[in-house]
């Protein structure tokens, strides 16, 4: 069961529309304010970073506790999880953009394209990550996922 908890975190896949928010606007604050990306869908007035695979895929929020889910700054961990599955319906994963997937897809294995990673800054080099790569642990064994890619971006 994907669920892990501390005293003031808990991460879970993103249940509501604040959620979601709360995980586009903690990409804002680390893909365009912190690493200077933007894109044809971000949201500078509402500070939100979005893309066409929001709506498909699931996302796994790291929430703080302790914040508001109303003001959407809840959402301190997020990772964008695209299972093969998921990338099918919706025509293509992220991925295929910058990559041949042919080889992958003829594996028929089942696939997880992990994206728009980051934790804000305030809680890096602590449990954040811990937090999230087990509850992606626990994600990967429930889908019975098989193989893990994705691209990442860095600062420079």
């Amino acid at each position: 069961m994907l669920k892990a908890e501390q005293p003031q975190f808990e991460v879970r896949l993103a249940a509501t529309e604040a959620d979601r928010l709360g995980a586009q606007r903690l990409r804002y604050r680390v893909f365009v304010e912190e690493l200077g990306g933007d894109g044809d869908m971000v949201d500078h007035a509402g500070r939100l970073e979005r893309d066409a695979f929001d709506d498909v895929a699931d996302h796994l929020v790291l929430v703080d506790r302790l914040a508001d889910p109303g003001g959407a700054d809840h959402v301190v961990g997020a990772y964008r999880l695209l299972r093969s599955d998921q990338a099918e319906r919706h025509g293509r994963h992220y991925c295929d953009g910058e990559y041949d997937l042919g080889p992958l897809r003829a594996s028929g294995r089942r696939l997880l394209e992990l994206g728009r990673s980051c934790v804000d800054p305030a809680h890096r080099g602590g449990s954040a990550m811990f937090l999230l790569w087990n509850a992606l642990a626990d994600y990967v064994l429930d889908h019975d996922i098989a193989i893990l890619f994705g691209v990442a971006s860095f600062h420079g």
